[in-house]
């Protein structure tokens, strides 16, 4: 007997996070049944500790879109209304872009709640496909390329008297750069972005803070306790073969300073559930993740002629000469490997569908 397409393409998907839960929703919309997978298994789903995050306008549409959820995000989350920006030397510039301030586990949690109903199928005699989008994990180093070294210390803060909580903040200084996140009331997170961990995080955040002439002047105290993760961008250069995709940070990772994190899992959760469904309904498999790798890479290009671009106007370039140059190897092979493409586009994607670039 034939097996339904919903279960010769059943999916196990390790991770719970934006991508995970955005290729959920691209199968469940193509009635293919999907099991989330935590490491350690856990009752029920709990993302991995997450930070505040920053959802900007596209990716707030992006997510009321795929899950109906905007009224709940807003309702559960602080309004931010645009950011000051203080990259050179010059005075801050006002940029007028609005988007939401929310725990990650909030955004989690309002996800899950949507995907509740679509259910989920038994997996545990073997699925087709498995998805890999735990994240950024030390145990994948020698299947990724990490750009970098620069790191990321998070601490929450109490803003000035006076701060609109209504501005998010950056500034670049000589020994790294400053974000400033209002969480609503006088609340707020600060982080530092320097080159490397260093051996004192607090000295290290307070040095940062000593240099800043604009995020300084808005907080009134920051809290002791101190938070550190790499956040340099990481390519994985084979995200797909047969039965076995990554989507999310454990495909391609992006710098904090594009914004646009949650954006790309989601967009790229979302590729990797439309993928396979297209596979499942007959399209050739090996186009199908050519697409998926090409797609990937077109977004890293992109994203990291940004990064330099913006590391490069920094006041001082010197602690970032390491960053760029990795940054600009890994563009000119990406450049190198587009000239000579393994396989043709000819994939569209049409909201939860892959569809022929022809139709």
């Amino acid at each position: 007997m034939t097996m339904p397409a919903r279960q010769r393409a059943a999916v196990s998907i390790r991770g719970a996070g934006p991508a995970a839960l955005a290729a959920v929703r691209a199968l469940a919309g193509h009635g293919i049944g999907a099991r989330l997978e935590t490491n350690p298994p856990v009752t029920g789903l709990r993302p991995r500790a997450s930070p505040h995050l920053l959802i900007n306008e596209p990716t707030l549409l992006l997510l009321d879109d795929l899950f109906g959820c905007g009224a709940a995000l807003r309702a559960h989350a602080h309004a931010i209304r645009g950011r000051l920006v203080c990259w050179d030397r010059g005075e801050a510039d006002l940029v007028e872009e609005p988007g939401l301030a929310l725990a990650g586990t909030t955004l989690h949690g309002v996800l899950a709640e949507r995907l509740s109903g679509y259910g989920s199928v038994d997996t545990s005699h073997g699925a087709a496909w498995t998805i890999e989008a735990r994240g950024r994990r030390p145990d994948d180093a020698d299947d990724v390329i990490v750009l970098g070294d620069r790191v990321a210390i998070s601490a929450a803060a109490r803003l000035r008297g006076g701060t609109d909580p209504s501005l998010c903040a950056v500034e670049a200084v000589a020994g790294g750069w400053l974000f400033l996140l209002p969480l609503g009331g006088d609340g707020a997170v600060i982080q530092a972005v320097v080159p490397q961990r260093p051996s004192d995080l607090a000295a290290a955040l307070d040095g940062v803070l000593a240099q800043s002439r604009l995020v300084a002047r808005l907080i009134a105290a920051r809290a002791d306790a101190l938070e550190v993760f790499a956040c340099a961008p990481r390519l994985r250069p084979d995200p797909a073969r047969r039965g076995w995709m990554a989507a999310g940070d454990a495909a391609l990772a992006f710098d904090p300073l594009c914004g646009d994190g949650t954006g790309q899992a989601l967009r790229c959760g979302l590729l990797a559930g439309a993928v396979i469904a297209a596979i499942a309904r007959g399209e050739p498999e090996a186009a199908c993740l050519a697409h998926y790798r090409a797609r990937l890479r077109r977004a890293m290009r992109a994203h990291l002629e940004a990064v330099i671009a913006f590391y490069a106007m920094a006041p001082c370039r010197d602690p970032w000469q390491r960053e760029i140059a990795r940054a600009r190897q890994v563009l000119d092979r990406l450049a190198e490997d587009d000239v000579h493409p393994a396989a043709p586009t000819r994939y569209r994607l049409e909201r939860l569908s892959l569809v022929p670039a022809s139709a």
